[in-house]
């Protein structure tokens, strides 16, 4: 018996990856791939390796799977091209792979008669061939028609994760976790990086210097809470230490300086709920932190 069939339109690095993982375990079976380029497409197609490269909606196929995995702003755009173009059968699955978004933004294939949810893997595909094994053991957060939800269940456990239902109206919420977690741990390991940098640590060693206290940290914090993970002269409430680094960022990094503020503020309140520090020690880091420069 073959696999379900599955087109998809967008097929940018999240899209390419479970596409792919699917064609070699064997759950689905890529029929066509739709990109904004004839280049792209074929580029996608060579790596799930299976589907057919094409340029335009109407040379595609029916298929019992329809993944969506365009920009957050063209979701709702394709799929009103897709619901009006007589390709989509009742009960066809259609999902996107937006962790901001819910299925309201398949509203009008779900008025065609096709089953609708939203799925994103808390994952981050910056490098597809990597990803390919790399996703085993991640979440992916689910929200939709259960019939929906039901029909992406074997599919996530193709990809050896997690299935997690989510309320839509908290996605918005949810994906600005995602941003802290991923997007603004980049942004601030760039601060760090800059900051060692400006105190003579070659950019050769930069990264090996850092890593161990990151990964040490993250892995501190996930397996042991935030509260006994925060170490540090916050922690500690030391506001001689933290007011002469803060001297100096300004100094040297006043942007930098501005986000150490803000941080500093967070840890302190970490530092509060862990009764790590005195509190008038945290009364004076906390005051330091929140007045601004003269």
């Amino acid at each position: 018996m073959s696999a379900p069939g599955l087109n998809v339109i967008g097929c940018g690095r999240a899209a390419r990856t479970l596409a792919a993982i699917w064609q070699r375990t064997a759950v689905l079976e890529t029929i066509a791939i739709l990109n904004r380029s004839a280049e792209s497409a074929v580029a996608a197609a060579e790596f799930v390796g299976a589907g057919k490269a094409v340029s335009d909606l109407s040379q595609m196929a029916a298929a019992e799977f329809w993944m969506i995995g365009v920009g957050d702003d063209r979701i709702s755009g394709v799929a009103d091209a897709l619901a009006a173009s007589g390709l989509l059968r009742p009960g066809d699955v259609v999902f996107h792979l937006s962790g901001a978004h819910g299925s309201d933004k398949l509203a009008s294939c779900r008025d065609a008669g096709a089953r609708c949810a939203s799925l994103h893997p808390a994952h981050s595909f910056a490098d597809p061939g990597r990803s390919l094994s790399a996703i085993t053991g991640c979440r992916c957060v689910v929200e939709g028609d259960s019939t929906a939800i039901d029909a992406l269940r074997p599919l996530v456990v193709a990809l050896e994760a997690v299935l997690l239902e989510i309320d839509p109206a908290q996605k918005i919420v949810y994906h600005a976790g995602m941003v802290f977690a991923s997007n603004y741990v980049v942004a601030l390991l760039g601060d760090a990086l800059t900051a060692v940098g400006a105190a003579g640590i070659p950019d050769s060693e930069a990264a090996e210097l850092l890593r161990p206290l990151l990964l040490g940290s993250a892995a501190n914090a996930l397996e042991y809470g935030v509260e006994d993970a925060l170490t540090g002269p916050i922690a500690r409430g030391d506001a001689t230490l933290v007011a002469a680094q803060l001297e100096a960022l300004e100094r040297v990094l006043p942007g930098v300086a501005a986000r150490y503020r803000a941080l500093g503020l967070a840890a302190s309140a970490i530092a509060r709920r862990a009764d790590s520090a005195d509190l008038e020690a945290l009364a004076r880091i906390e005051a330091l932190l929140g007045r601004e420069r003269g």
